[in-house]
């Protein structure tokens, strides 16, 4: 009982919105440097899916429906009025805490882009503490497969051996059935139009458990989340790797630095927050960016693209200690480079992997949970009055 006491107050201080340090200044060399010819495309779309993930924060300080560029949708951050953005229209809020549930965000459309957005925002309410926290494993069943979806699967929803985060898949279960069928309904008005859904922290489980639901169906998502704690076993992240085709999506980021599709998730240096639940049952899924630069700006360079999550053998990892909690992740190799009977090739464990292990403590960092190529979390914007970092970017 202690030690959840002392877990749960040391995850609040790195799980909470910040609004401090990193200022405008420092966000502005990272902004030049996403707009910047020259960058990797994938870096360019991680800037700026990382920024649209930042703007669900503001649902709790009146951010309504509307075009970004317009006052009347009282946007306070700066991108608003960034011609990348400004021209987005904010179709739906919802905010499921006023109803005693967990999780909120938007829904939003990008015409010049031909793209609908659905963003989740991270921990902000003790609801969402609760469901934070709430990490007994359950059974998972997709919205489909329990009936409660209009449109039938596509894709072969059926893992009767997977086990997901409970409080996070209660989300999914009580809350994103009118979610999802309102985002069905725009897709069907705009067929030609990428779905796309993002998400920080907790929005990054709550987006990708949605986002899979979006893919059992059919409409080929890009998922992509920012500092997103471990969502289900073993079994749960095969099921996904291949729902999500992670091998497919790995082969065109290693070899072309860019995607379209599949399930990916930024992971920044000293983030504590991707290492809960603590423990070895939860995994991570999908392809896995790494920014290895602790504070801002984070720029191309700093930014790694390790792989995909993988297991060895399930059969392996069940049998192993318990308190072995390492990440095993396909190294800079693209698909033909590795072979089922080749495990030495196939699976080696990365030095930028985080794990809890006996000294999880140290690893709580307020801070780098925030950071992700910009401040992620809250809704503010914050002005350094002195050039002189600018100047030493650019001397």
């Amino acid at each position: 009982m202690r030690f959840q006491i002392v877990l749960t107050l040391l995850v609040g201080l790195c799980m909470a919105p910040t609004y401090a340090a990193p200022v405008s200044d420092i966000n502005g060399v990272t902004d030049l440097a996403a707009r910047n010819n020259d960058a990797p495309a994938d870096y360019k779309m991680l800037y700026e899916l990382g920024r649209l993930a930042s703007l669900s924060y503001c649902i709790k300080h009146e951010l309504t429906t509307g075009v970004l560029g317009d006052e009347a949708t009282k946007c306070p951050l700066k991108m608003c009025d960034d011609p990348t953005y400004k021209h987005i229209e904010i179709l739906n809020t919802f905010n499921f805490n006023e109803m005693g549930g967990v999780g909120s965000g938007l829904f939003a459309i990008d015409h010049i882009n031909k793209r609908l957005i659905a963003s989740f925002r991270g921990t902000s309410s003790a609801t969402d503490w609760f469901g934070d926290l709430d990490a007994v494993p359950v059974k998972y069943k997709a919205l489909s497969d329990l009936g409660k979806l209009s449109v039938p699967a596509v894709l072969n929803a059926a893992c009767p051996k997977c086990h997901v985060h409970r409080g996070f898949y209660n989300f999914v279960r009580r809350n994103s059935v009118s979610v999802i069928e309102n985002v069905i309904n725009h897709i069907n008005n705009y067929p030609d139009y990428k779905l796309i859904v993002v998400g920080h922290s907790l929005g990054g489980a709550l987006a990708t458990l949605t986002g899979l639901e979006f893919q059992l169906l059919g409409y080929n998502p890009l998922v992509v989340t920012y500092g997103c704690p471990k969502l289900g076993n073993n079994y749960f992240v095969d099921f996904m790797n291949g729902i999500f085709d992670s091998r497919g999506v790995a082969d065109k980021i290693f070899s072309e630095q860019r995607f379209d599709s599949g399930l990916i998730r930024v992971v920044h240096v000293g983030d504590p927050v991707v290492s809960l639940p603590p423990g070895r049952f939860f995994k991570h899924a999908g392809f896995q960016y790494f920014i290895s630069k602790k504070d801002l700006p984070h720029l191309p360079k700093d930014l790694v693209r390790v792989g995909i999550t993988t297991k060895r053998s399930i059969e392996e990892l069940d049998s192993e200690d318990e308190d072995d909690d390492m990440n095993h992740v396909i190294p800079f190799f693209p698909a033909e480079a590795y072979t089922d009977d080749d495990p030495e090739n196939k699976t080696t464990i990365t030095k930028n992997s985080i794990s809890l292990g006996k000294n999880w403590q140290y690893y709580f960092g307020k801070g780098e949970h925030a950071q992700y190529f910009y401040r992620i979390s809250g809704c503010k914007e914050f002005i350094m009055q002195s050039r002189r970092f600018f100047n030493y970017i650019f001397a």
